[in-house]
């Protein structure tokens, strides 16, 4: 589950992400994104129902980054670069309504229970070069406006540390389209935008 911006990144924050990839080439990733869970789930409708009757306590969330490192990895790499997210109260009180919403439905994380502070993921197969770094005086700086709930399907190479991984990336596509369906009405809800897509495993 993941909170992005309804429209392109703009402003300062669209000119921070070019002047990374410019430095460090790469590949950028569409749309940017907090991730706020993950979880495994064969029911794709039942937990798209469960956002979307949260969805009218949401509020467009300010993610705001104030910190850049890099990442290996094996999926994406060599090497990621990760932003990591400023604490904001309308963003935290976004994500505890969304985790509640998935602990509603009976679906537990993923993620360790010691799960560190939220990052965006801004660039994707980068090789870094001794000589070239980042150009960081952009932060902090508020990078877009969360007013989007993107429920997405990890699929993916399977591996042997994340099993449950395997379960939601087994997860039919006529599920997903028709989890997708359920979703318009939520849409139309002002301020928030409810969709569901399919993701690459982060």
């Amino acid at each position: 589950m993941l909170l992005a911006p309804s429209g392109p990144v703009s402003g300062g924050g669209a000119a921070f992400i070019d002047r990374l990839h410019a430095d460090l080439g790469g590949e950028p990733i569409e749309p940017l994104h907090v991730t706020v869970d993950r979880v495994a789930t064969a029911d794709a409708a039942t937990l798209i129902r469960a956002v979307g009757e949260t969805a009218h306590r949401l509020r467009p969330a300010p993610v705001r980054v104030d910190r850049l490192y890099f990442l290996p990895s094996q999926a994406r790499g060599p090497e990621i670069v990760k932003l990591e997210v400023a604490p904001d109260a309308v963003l935290d009180e976004d994500v505890n309504e969304l985790l509640a919403a998935l602990r509603g439905c009976g679906l537990p994380s993923l993620y360790p229970d010691d799960r560190a502070k939220p990052t965006i993921t801004a660039l994707q197969r980068v090789t870094r070069r001794d000589s070239v770094e980042p150009d960081l005086s952009g932060l902090p700086l508020e990078l877009f406006v969360a007013d989007h709930v993107i429920i997405s399907r990890i699929r993916g190479p399977s591996t042997k540390r994340e099993p449950r991984v395997r379960t939601l990336a087994s997860l039919c596509s006529r599920a997903l389209r028709a989890a997708a369906a359920s979703v318009q009405g939520a849409a139309r809800i002002p301020g928030t935008l409810l969709a569901a897509i399919e993701a690459p495993v982060p």
